[in-house]
């Protein structure tokens, strides 16, 4: 079995505050609020191309070793998108973007090798769970391409620990490592890096390589016009990428694999502007059954003290793990009221999602309320009057 499959890594299907960020001349990387850290996720399954032999003494399969080469494709947009639609029927009608509009700032990935085994009955079996034999895994090599030249360079080399599997990088010229590469620690690419491929060899029945990368839109003439008429509702700007396999014995190719079977609706993010969600909760929430103040007296000292859980924040349709939190808005304060003798001792907050509570204070009122003893909220530019 031979497939290349892709799939975008927002579940909802937008990109936040990409128009934002792309109008203001700044860098937006293709991400939604979903808390993972990759634009697109391109997975491999290539079964080997060539006949194994059975090794009675070792009890194992032994075959020549094959080459895995899965290149990240050109990069496309659309306005609109057919969710029956094949990515590779629909290719044509798609425009590509400028060399350069989209470029990857960093990647990783996951392998994982199959045995296989020569049964009683006189047939092949491909092993369900992965080889734990890490000292067989091969390395992944990275080559990459910047943006206006053809020609792919030699970045790095990827080994897997024989002990652990865990993938550990090095670049060519020593000055970039990562070891126990994954999701929260990625390979950073050199800069304006438009092209990538991966080259894995193996001795394996099956080998299974998922490539994991992070884009990002580049404030260029052409996207910054892009993101002005997205934005003016004139398209809704869907990216789509492209990958591509090859699978060689030698210098042989002997099979080319595209993205055939990919839907579109399964790579395809919608643009955004920036969005932020306020939140205010007052009583039942995190466990608390209370949704009524809880009131505790100390009639030696003549006090009493009321409890109200409260629960604010604030979150937003772009990751802060990229340095953009000045896109956040200010806010207003939130403020607590107290009537007038009465004082707040001890308040505690907790900020939800992806939330920066800028102010938190107690004032107290001027004049005593008889129909309330606190009041909470978010009071716009001025003092509780009541």
């Amino acid at each position: 079995m031979h497939f290349v499959w892709k799939e975008r890594q927002s579940h909802s299907g937008t990109l936040g505050a990409t128009l934002s960020l792309l109008e203001q001349g700044e860098p937006a990387p293709l991400v939604g609020a979903d808390w993972v850290h990759w634009t697109y996720h391109t997975y491999t399954e290539m079964s080997a191309p060539n006949t194994a032999t059975w090794n009675k003494e070792e009890k194992r399969a032994e075959r020549d070793v094959w080459t895995l080469r899965l290149e990240e494709g050109d990069i496309y947009r659309t306005d609109s998108v057919n969710p029956e639609a094949t990515f590779q029927s629909a290719k044509s009608s798609f425009d590509k973007f400028d060399d350069g509009d989209i470029t990857y700032r960093d990647v990783f990935f996951k392998l994982s090798e199959y045995e296989e085994r020569y049964t009683s009955a006189g047939a092949w079996q491909t092993d369900t769970a992965s080889s734990s034999d890490f000292s067989r895994y091969r390395p992944i090599e990275i080559w990459t391409r910047k943006a206006g030249s053809s020609e792919y360079t030699h970045y790095g080399t990827v080994t897997v620990n024989p002990s652990n599997g865990a993938l550990n990088f090095k670049s060519d010229d020593g000055t970039v490592t990562r070891n126990g590469v994954n999701e929260l620690n990625r390979i950073p690419l050199p800069e304006n890096t438009a092209g990538l491929r991966y080259e894995h060899q193996s001795d394996f029945a099956k080998t299974n390589l998922d490539a994991y990368t992070l884009q990002v839109a580049n404030p260029t003439d052409n996207m910054k016009a892009l993101a002005k008429a997205y934005a003016d509702g004139t398209g809704a700007g869907y990216p789509l990428e492209d990958a591509h396999a090859d699978v060689f014995i030698g210098d042989a190719a002997v099979s080319s694999i595209d993205m055939a079977s990919t839907l579109i609706k399964s790579i395809a993010q919608k643009w955004e502007k920036l969005s932020v969600w306020n939140s205010f909760e007052i009583g039942r929430y995190l466990g608390y059954k209370e949704d009524v103040s809880q009131f505790d007296d100390d009639s030696t000292n003549g006090l009493q003290t009321m409890t109200v859980r409260t629960r604010f924040g604030e979150s937003n349709n772009i990751s802060d793990l990229f340095g953009y939190k000045e896109w956040l808005p200010n806010g207003e304060p939130y403020i607590i009221c107290c009537p007038q003798g009465q004082r707040l001792t001890r308040l505690q907050s907790t900020c939800t999602a992806m939330g920066d509570l800028r102010t938190v204070r107690p004032i107290r009122l001027r004049s005593p309320s008889p129909r309330s003893s606190l009041r909470t909220g978010r009071v716009p530019g001025r003092r509780c009057s009541k």
